[in-house]
């Protein structure tokens, strides 16, 4: 051993490193043989994730042929205060798996920082032999719990060249308002794959520890399994630094309701006025400005439409957790609804009027509707004139809305309006209530409708977006840029902005072609919830059963037959008492 500091091999290497081979010393370390029973190793996070799991790699005797790779070990993985990984034919005894647990998180928490180690037990005692610190762990998390409500299904290049910039600079104006200038771009917090929506993880990490947050609580963002003994939502001592900062933010959703009082009914004269102005009557460069303009509104309204439902949500959990206190089940009545006006923005009620005037109709009539002629049917275009804006989706203005295709309506209109329920329905005697229960129960009230004005000024304004790019694509078309209008979505906005002044027209249709093709060769992959590192390869569909996981997005619990619900035209198909399953909720789907 001594000898080896000497060996030819080592010299070139001593060399490039500047190191005088006189000034290398060896020496020899003598330490006691563990009579291993079992032995492996263990990490004190994921390796291939970088996830707080404690992994515990076992095989029977000496781990030789574990660390040389001649053996494959038994994997066990603790989270949380639970195993949520075990062999299935284990020999190690499940205690002395735990026994390890515990001694990596000791050492882990004495070392500072994420470790591996090697470990060996006698049939007695659990030893570690070895320590030392993990290094490839900065691993890219991406996960589309959150964004697939934001932004469902396949995402065309045009809607997400749109979106990103208007609904990222909205949150990450939300964070600075918090934390300060933060080094994000509106691109960094989220990824397509597949053409699917991902928020990055690791970005919101980073955001989590300007607040002065665990990273780890990440974990249970993204659905991580494991067992009770999750990471708190406790700020740390960091977050003092931020304390004047935030608590003028809080000042200023205390009184959010004025802001919104002024700011929305401006918000909507101004994007009426882009709306009264044919797109058709611009020219090439008024069309490029309008785009703008609708980026700058919209964006506005997306800040909006993130802080009211956020307080909505705070103020209906404080008074939640008020009334689980005195006993009273906070789940049998619903304690936002009844606020006047509410029904003005939900098409819902509407919808089920209309319904009901299609039952009075004559067989003629009702024949009609079917075949898609609704405007027999009175009070349709006032309707359309308030709703028509709604889409399966209402964050991809690729889909058609009402107003383009009346037609999607017939299915609902002919159902008789049965399933169509108002906004206050269900509603049951409310408990006496005390003084700062009736105050939050009333905030609770006035964000329920403060969520349906914004969103409803949202995504009215949103669509707007839609109209201005059929009408650059009529021209692309026209001057023979794209061979069909639905091409456009195919192409960025920046593509799409540069071709309607002529720039680069010879590459657009290409663009689109090859996009199209690749969307539809990943159309039916399966995309797990969580990916980790950014070289993703979807694979083909690995269920053939389709089993269905999901996030339920009613209130209450119910067993009955599972309907799936593809879009609007299989509203017939469904039946009273039906689980009805839909591909994402939206206020269109409802």
């Amino acid at each position: 051993v001594q000898s080896s500091a000497r060996d030819p091999r080592v010299l070139p290497y001593l060399q490039r490193a500047g190191i005088p081979p006189d000034d290398v010393r060896m020496n020899v370390i003598v330490q006691q043989m563990v009579p291993a029973v079992h032995s492996g190793v263990a990490f004190s996070r994921n390796p291939l994730t970088g996830l707080t799991d404690i992994v515990v790699e076992a095989t029977a005797g000496t781990s030789d042929d574990l660390v040389s790779g001649r053996a494959t070990p038994e994997r066990w993985v603790w989270h949380w205060g639970d195993w949520t990984a075990v062999p299935e034919h284990a020999d190690t005894p499940k205690l002395v798996a735990r026994r390890v647990v515990a001694l990596v998180e000791r050492a882990a928490h004495a070392w500072g920082s994420p470790i591996d180690v090697e470990w060996a037990w006698d049939g007695d005692r659990v030893w570690l032999l070895q320590i030392r610190p993990m290094t490839v762990l900065d691993i890219p998390v991406y996960s589309n719990r959150l964004s697939k409500e934001f932004l469902p299904g396949m995402v065309p290049p045009l809607v997400w060249s749109v979106n990103v910039p208007v609904v990222n600079r909205a949150w990450l104006e939300l964070f600075t308002s918090l934390v300060g200038p933060l080094e994000l771009e509106p691109d960094d917090l989220s990824r397509q794959f597949a053409y699917r929506a991902y928020f990055n993880m690791k970005a919101i990490g980073d955001i989590f520890e300007a607040l002065g947050m665990p990273r780890d609580l990440l974990e249970v963002l993204i659905g991580v399994s494991g067992g009770d003994d999750r990471p708190a939502f406790r700020p740390g001592a960091s977050v003092a630094r931020h304390l004047p900062r935030m608590a003028r933010v809080a000042g200023r959703l205390l009184r959010y309701e004025r802001e919104l009082d002024q700011r929305v009914p401006a918000l909507q004269r101004e994007l009426a006025a882009v709306e009264q102005r044919d797109a058709a009557s611009l020219s090439d460069t008024q069309l490029v400005d309008r785009m703008g303009v609708l980026e700058r509104l919209v964006q506005e309204a997306a800040f909006a439409n993130i802080v009211a439902p956020l307080l909505l949500n705070a103020y209906g959990a404080l008074l939640r957790r008020r009334l689980s206190r005195r006993g009273i089940d906070p789940h049998e009545t619903d304690f936002t609804a009844g606020y006047p006006g509410l029904e003005a923005y939900d098409p819902t009620p509407h919808l089920q009027h209309l319904a009901e005037k299609v039952e009075g109709l004559g067989e003629q009539a009702r024949a009609r509707v079917l075949d898609g002629e609704i405007d027999v049917v009175p009070g349709t275009r006032e309707f359309l004139e308030r709703f028509g804006h709604v889409s399966d989706s209402g964050n991809d203005f690729s889909r058609v809305p009402w107003r383009e295709d009346p037609r999607q309506l017939a299915p609902l209109l002919l159902g008789g309006g049965h399933g169509a329920t108002g906004s206050d329905s269900g509603r049951v005697e409310q408990p006496t209530l005390s003084g700062p229960d009736r105050t939050l129960m009333r905030k609770a009230q006035r964000f329920r409708w403060e969520r349906e004005r914004v969103s409803y000024t949202y995504t009215r304004g949103y669509g707007l977006f839609r109209p201005t790019v059929q009408e650059i694509a009529r021209r692309l078309v026209e001057r023979g840029v794209l061979r069909d209008p639905d091409d456009v979505f195919m192409l960025s906005r920046e593509e799409m902005e540069r071709a309607l002044l002529g720039v680069e027209v010879g590459l657009v249709q290409g663009l689109a072609s090859d996009r199209r093709n690749e969307m539809e060769s990943v159309a039916d992959v399966d995309m797990p919830e969580v990916i980790f590192g950014d070289d993703f390869r979807p694979a083909p569909p690995s269920d053939p059963q389709r089993t269905l996981h999901g996030t339920p997005s009613a209130r209450g619990i119910v067993t009955g037959r599972a309907r799936v619900v593809r879009g609007v035209a299989d509203a017939g198909r469904v039946s009273t008492g039906d689980v009805v399953v839909i591909p994402y909720s939206d206020v269109g789907w409802t």
